[in-house]
């Protein structure tokens, strides 16, 4: 079981064609600082117990068929530098808490089902202006966008 492994630093499960739910079990795993499931064919939602692994610095998710939102509690990953939840089914808005995460440098939010405007605490917020945000992309392209974004570095 993933739970027992807590001296557990980089886990990289990508392109192995797993199915099923992201493991809650995977929370436990406080001293993870790489979580990297992308590639695979995971759904239903993030679990909660991911936010609270607060020693991540990389949450690698894309290219699975996850869904629900973008929760809330992401803010809770003080230490997240990379965010890469791209290719899924992901919906609602982008969270205002997104923007608190003073050390990320990339997030790629595109080929999602999220729509709406990117919050003033991504595109005015301290982390954009001190350009520690380096990478942003999300669904910003086209007539018609699903997401308005006047600070995105890639818009698809």
């Amino acid at each position: 079981s993933f739970g027992n492994m807590t001296g557990l630093i980089h886990l990289d499960v990508s392109y192995n064609m797993f199915t099923g739910n992201i493991p809650t079990e995977l929370g436990k795993l406080s001293s993870l600082e790489l979580l990297r499931l992308r590639n695979n064919t995971l759904n239903g939602t993030v679990p909660d117990e991911i936010f609270a692994m607060g020693s991540l610095t990389e949450l690698y998710l894309s290219n699975n068929t996850l869904t629900g939102t973008v929760s809330d509690k992401i803010e809770e990953l003080h230490n997240l530098v990379e965010l890469l939840v791209d290719g899924n089914f992901i919906s609602g808005t982008i969270p205002e808490a997104l923007g608190n995460l003073s050390n990320l440098e990339i997030a790629w939010l595109q080929y999602n089902n999220m729509q709406g405007v990117m919050p003033a605490t991504i595109c005015s917020g301290k982390n954009f202006r001190n350009t520690k945000l380096k990478t942003l992309k999300s669904d910003c392209n086209g007539d018609k966008p699903k997401v308005t974004c006047t600070c995105c570095t890639e818009c698809y």
